[in-house]
């Protein structure tokens, strides 16, 4: 949703841009509501994103057991994963690796920097691809730690 001061703006640039959606997808929408399959998608999937969190956080617990301290696993489709007696974990664009972790302070630079802590994601994962995923961030910081 557009705050209001840009909502003039973002219509008229809309406008200019003829990014119209084609009335036929906006009727098939419509229907999809109307008739119930969205709210039993959303039902379906917030099952699936629980199970898949429910998976990360087993899968945190076995490699890493309280050498990881798991926030923010109440809400949305991540977690933030904090080893605090891990040495500096550092990456970027020189650093190439398995695991590829992206730590924290690439999302949270304004606020400091955030070396040991991590961002994993479950949303666009596939549930067999979970459990190897902590197992190469395991060895990634093993071999880093």
């Amino acid at each position: 949703m557009l705050p209001r001061s840009l909502a003039g703006k973002f219509a008229d640039f809309k406008e200019a841009a003829n990014l119209r959606t084609p009335a036929v997808l906006q009727a098939a929408l419509a229907r999809f509501i109307r008739d119930g399959h969205l709210e039993r998608h959303i039902y379906r999937m917030r099952a699936v994103y629980r199970g898949r969190r429910a998976m990360l956080i087993d899968a945190l617990d076995r490699h890493f057991g309280g050498r990881a301290v798991i926030r923010g696993d109440e809400a949305g489709m991540h977690l933030l994963v904090e080893f605090p007696d891990l040495a500096e974990v550092r990456t970027g664009p020189g650093r190439r690796n398995t695991a590829s972790p992206s730590t924290a302070s690439k999302t949270t630079a304004c606020f400091g920097a955030r070396t040991r802590q991590i961002v994993l994601g479950y949303g666009n994962v596939r549930e067999e691809d979970i459990e190897p995923g902590i197992e190469r961030l395991s060895r990634f910081l093993r071999e880093r730690g």
